[in-house]
């Protein structure tokens, strides 16, 4: 039987804005992020431990969601979500190419982002061509769970 993982809230590691965040998924109590294969599937989820990240979850219902899909439950092989914190109160998740298309109309102040998002889109695209196993944020993210 496959698991269904239940989309409740995002992470936002730096704590600053505007800012690329996780999303957090919900399975019997515990909490989950998302690990992809590629840009574009979900390989797995893996637990959240760390109590401090777990207690800076922010709840969905927190945000004015911009998110082209009505599904909250996910699974292995699903399409991975981006996520981006646009404003205190203003959320983006979506697919990749949801957040291409969403990026182009994005009016960002942020000098940081204005090369950030092109930066990580072009990024993504370069994962796409060659196929990537597994991705170096993830790294990154492991290591502060630690």
């Amino acid at each position: 039987m496959v698991s269904s993982y239940r989309l409740v809230g995002i992470l936002n590691m730096f704590d600053v804005i505007p800012e690329f965040v996780y999303p957090v998924f919900e399975y019997e109590g515990n909490f989950f992020i998302q690990d992809r294969t590629s840009v574009n599937q979900i390989l797995s989820f893996e637990l959240l431990m760390n109590d401090n990240l777990i207690k800076s979850i922010i709840p969905l219902n927190k945000f004015k969601l911009t998110y082209s899909d009505s599904k909250i439950n996910f699974s292995d092989g699903d399409n991975v979500l981006i996520g981006f914190q646009i404003s205190e109160d203003e959320l983006f998740l979506g697919t990749f190419e949801e957040f291409k298309k969403y990026a182009k109309e994005l009016q960002i102040e942020d000098e940081f982002m204005k090369v950030e998002i092109p930066y990580y889109i072009e990024e993504m695209n370069q994962r796409r061509l060659i196929k990537e196993e597994n991705s170096y944020e993830w790294i990154f993210l492991f290591e502060q769970l630690q």
